[in-house]
């Protein structure tokens, strides 16, 4: 067995290892073509596998723990927290590796469009110091790794969730906030859309688009009927993603690859 969750080439560009993006696509195929059966989990993720020569893929679905993440997690002490002691502005939420593929510099316009507006970046990473440094001054704050209920209240405290990166095989976090009632901004990209109900229970932006992304946060953070109405159907949407059904399909795919080895071993396939 094994399963896809990163995109490792395309992550080649962001490091300056470039020159490696073809070699390193090549290792992808082969070490996962020796496996029985490989896991995905979104279909766009298949999607690009399968153009990729990658056999034998099945879709693995993602839960949550929607009782961890929920909107009564929310506390008036993570507000300030998250605020840097501003409770009562809008909270913007990016929770996520601190990395140069998640495109998090560019939550930074945000902050220039919505004047009343906080900036909350939860995770750890290597461009921690970098993004600190950039982010110097404005109304950001960094609170480093959080998990557990320390996380879900996060999730729960702020106001709407922004994800900039467009490399994403699935992307959990979004999940947890959907869970958590946040509706979500996203790039209009990669297995994104799989997560996000465009004006259900979010908005997509072109990717690279700075003006369609502004647009975007400016039009939920004005209109609190459009954003508590998303929150809604975000909860709602993350309710039916239950670990159970994950957890079996998961169970299902190993009884499979056994079945797949007895088979090979009898001289059957």
């Amino acid at each position: 067995m094994a399963s896809y969750h990163t995109n490792v080439a395309a992550y080649t560009r962001f490091y300056g290892f470039g020159f490696m993006e073809n070699a390193t696509r090549s290792w992808t195929r082969t070490w996962h073509n020796r496996a029985r059966i490989n896991l995905c989990t979104s279909e766009a993720t298949r999607d690009y596998l399968l153009s990729e020569g990658i056999k034998r893929l099945r879709l693995w679905p993602q839960g949550v723990d929607a009782r961890l993440f929920h909107p009564s997690r929310a506390t008036r002490e993570w507000r300030e927290k998250l605020s840097g002691g501003r409770p009562e502005a809008r909270i913007l939420l990016y929770v996520g590796r601190l990395a140069p593929e998640k495109d998090i510099e560019r939550l930074k316009i945000t902050l220039s469009a919505a004047p009343d507006t906080c900036l909350a970046i939860v995770g750890k990473g290597p461009i921690q110091k970098e993004l600190e440094r950039k982010f110097a001054g404005t109304r950001t704050v960094f609170t480093g790794l959080l998990t557990g209920d320390d996380l879900a209240a996060a999730y729960a405290s702020a106001d709407l969730f922004v994800f900039p990166s467009t490399t994403e095989t699935l992307g959990m976090a979004m999940i947890e906030a959907l869970a958590s009632g946040l509706p979500v901004i996203a790039a209009r990209t990669g297995a994104i859309h799989e997560v996000v109900s465009e004006n259900v229970n979010g908005l997509l932006y072109e990717p690279g688009s700075d003006e369609e992304f502004v647009a975007a946060v400016c039009r939920l953070l004005e209109d609190e009927t459009m954003r508590r109405s998303f929150g809604l159907r975000a909860r709602a949407a993350a309710e039916e993603r239950d670990w159970k059904a994950s957890t079996a399909a998961l169970r299902g795919y190993y009884e499979e690859a056994l079945a797949f080895g007895s088979e090979a071993s009898s001289g059957r396939l």
